[in-house]
């Protein structure tokens, strides 16, 4: 056992000196302290000696035995927030480290982990079909609303689908050349709009090709076919319209696009086109937008009529005596088909633009990761966080 080197009544300042530079001081000894003595001072310490000099009574780590400090030496709920320095969370967080010694309440997403959100995925509207003697107008871009699951630490890639090109050319209609471009993040795929079909002289200017027949998409495109439009797929969209025989065969006013959430109206034959489609509204962002509309016809206007309608959510109007327009930037929206205005000649007007596609994530805001690519719109509503990709790039879970 060590020795009591000195024992000294300082006044206010009683102490007791072990004396260990003779080594014969054993790891664990105690001192055991009379307190029966009324002259016994408040406020004692301990010294020690190591052979260099005193130490002042304070226990260093290094006097700590490995493992001498265990939880029942800790009294029941003695260490708080307050005692480790940090703001408390909210239910269900833990205690994390950023890796560079801080550390902060946070919602613990393992690497593997699969969290769910919902995503709105709207693929690029068609274009306009080319007038010769009307045409089809634009068919929506294809529109998916699901839930869909993300693998924590997994790079996803996002695509926003173009819109096609108003055809310029009879045989750039029918989705030739003018079908809108797909949409897509993870496994979902939303289809680009069909191309609006051209005008009622095709069948004689180029024979067995279709080209007034509006081509299939997510929305189908309208066109200038007595009985058949373009398709749309199912679950994503309708078929566009087409359109009856007018007082000349020739003038054949051209149907609608159809829309995310209606069918194409129909031509009535000469100088009237059909509407497009209307759209699909969500509140995927917190408030309620409309999405999705088909492009108006177009016709060989010489009584006067108006231009046909694109559907609401985007749709292009269709052409006669003015311009056709185009489909809504990131909306998806049908460009409206070419028209021709009486004396003018020749009843040939290229048909508009479909407009941009658009990806939207709608992930808890807990969960969001925050790291992105391609400068989406980030916004939050509620307990999620509203990530709107307007144009290509990825999301790390």
């Amino acid at each position: 056992m060590g020795r009591a080197r000195q024992i000294a009544g300082n006044e206010n300042q009683d102490r007791i000196i072990l004396d260990s530079s003779d080594g014969t001081a054993d790891a664990g000894d105690f001192l055991l302290l009379d307190a029966s003595a009324a002259t016994t001072d408040v406020g004692f310490f301990i010294n020690t000696e190591d052979g260099t000099g005193e130490v002042p009574g304070v226990i260093t780590t290094a006097q700590l035995a490995n493992d001498s400090v265990t939880a029942d030496k800790v009294a029941a709920n003695s260490i708080g927030v307050s005692e480790l320095a940090l703001s408390d969370g909210t239910a269900n967080q833990a205690i994390i480290t950023d890796g560079s010694e801080t550390l902060s309440f946070g919602d613990v997403k393992p690497e593997g982990a699969i969290y769910g959100a919902t995503a709105l995925v709207l693929g690029g509207g068609g274009g306009g079909g080319r007038s010769y003697n009307g045409s089809g107008g634009g068919g929506a871009g294809g529109y998916v609303e699901q839930t869909m699951s993300f693998i924590k630490g997994t790079q996803y890639t996002i695509t926003v689908g173009a819109g096609g090109s108003g055809a310029s050319t009879v045989e750039g209609s029918s989705g030739n050349s003018n079908k809108g471009n797909d949409s897509s993040v993870g496994n979902i795929i939303a289809e680009g709009g069909g191309g609006g079909g051209a005008g009622g002289y095709a069948p004689n200017g180029f024979p067995g090709q279709n080209l007034e027949v509006g081509g299939d998409g997510g929305s189908g495109g309208g066109g200038c076919n007595p009985s058949n439009a373009g398709d749309g797929k199912a679950g994503q969209g309708n078929d566009g319209g087409y359109t009856t025989d007018g007082a000349h065969p020739s003038n054949k006013s051209g149907g609608g696009g159809g829309g995310a959430g209606q069918a194409g109206e129909n031509g009535t034959g000469t100088n009237d086109a059909g509407n497009g489609g209307n759209g699909t509204s969500s509140s995927i962002t917190g408030s309620s937008v409309t999405r999705g509309g088909g492009g108006g016809g177009g016709h060989y206007e010489y009584f006067g009529q108006t231009e046909a309608s694109g559907g609401t959510g985007g749709g292009g109007n269709g052409s006669g005596n003015l311009d056709p327009t185009a489909g809504g930037t990131n909306q998806g929206g049908g460009g409206g088909g070419g028209g021709a205005y009486y004396p003018s000649a020749p009843p040939n007007n290229p048909g508009a633009n479909g407009g941009s596609g658009v990806v939207i994530l709608s992930i808890n805001t807990g969960l969001y990761s925050g790291t992105t690519t391609g400068s989406p719109t980030v916004t939050t509503s509620g307990n999620n966080t509203i990530v709107a990709f307007n144009s290509s790039g990825t999301y790390t879970a």
